[in-house]
């Protein structure tokens, strides 16, 4: 079994012992030091050459406009949800790149964390929304915000194609779920809110009406958070089912393929019985 480092292991606080840690962990006090730093300078520069007031980067929204706490409680909740993938998958993948045939699996999940902060971060901000409006004009946003989702949809298929052997392996049948959910969701969003030219029928039938808007905006809210939780559920059970392989202990009598011999020989252990016999037949 693998021992934990030197400074952790004393069983009372010591100096040696922080010392050992300092050592051990200043790279990244220092770099948590240096964040706070730029992070001031950013801020109060911004704020004293009237560009930005300080305020509106470091309060909370809805206080700061004057709304209500639970203002925009399930877009945070997603959000939240979102950065918990990100953070799975980073975990993971990190976790398995040095194991033995789980190189792809690190990869996919590495490329998956940086694309759920991206998503974190734009449904944050709400990126796709006003960059859509910037380039093409608020009566044409949804055209913009369709071609924002065309992108995402396009990066994360090539992801899905890249990686489909290290899919197949895995319980994709909340990966699909997952991704119908999100598919429905950008549809009532973006898609059926499309002019089309006047013969958008959704539009005129149910969007025109009082009850129309509220029921589309709610039931596309909810099942883009139900997306959002199935997709973790997915990365989560496939960065713990990986993680947990990768750490279990190899039984012995496992073929240790580069002395050619059963895993533990080397270390006196005993085989399998039936590994001699087995041989002796092969002979």
């Amino acid at each position: 079994m693998m021992k934990p480092p030197r400074h952790i292991q004393q069983t009372a606080p010591s100096w040696a012992a922080v010392r050992d840690q300092l050592r051990a962990t200043g790279p990244i006090l220092l770099a948590a030091l240096a964040l706070l730093v730029a992070s001031f300078v950013v801020v109060a520069t911004l704020h004293f050459q009237d560009r930005v007031l300080a305020y509106q980067l470091i309060d909370d929204p809805a206080p700061f406009m004057g709304l209500p706490s639970y203002t925009g409680l399930l877009s945070h909740a997603g959000i939240l949800v979102w950065c918990a993938a990100t953070t799975v998958c980073g975990f993971g993948g990190a976790l398995l790149w040095g194991g033995c045939g789980t190189r792809d699996l690190s990869r996919f999940l590495l490329i998956l964390a940086g694309a759920n902060a991206w998503l974190a971060l734009d449904d944050l901000l709400v990126l796709h929304e006003e960059w859509a409006v910037k380039w093409l004009g608020f009566e044409s946003r949804h055209t913009g915000e369709a071609i924002f989702f065309l992108a995402y949809g396009a990066f994360m298929a090539a992801c899905f194609w890249r990686f489909r052997a290290t899919i197949v392996r895995t319980d994709y049948l909340l990966l699909v779920v997952a991704i119908v959910v999100f598919g429905v969701s950008t549809a009532l969003d973006v898609v059926l809110q499309l002019d089309m030219g006047g013969n958008n029928i959704f539009l005129e039938a149910v969007l025109s009406r009082s009850w129309g808007g509220p029921v589309v905006d709610i039931a596309e809210e909810l099942l883009k958070l139900t997306g959002i939780v199935l997709w973790l559920a997915y990365l989560t059970r496939v960065a713990f089912l990986a993680a947990r392989d990768a750490m279990r202990p190899v039984p012995i009598g496992a073929v240790d393929h580069q002395a050619n011999r059963p895993r533990g020989a080397a270390a006196g252990v005993e085989a399998e019985p039936g590994t001699s016999r087995r041989r002796k037949r092969r002979r």
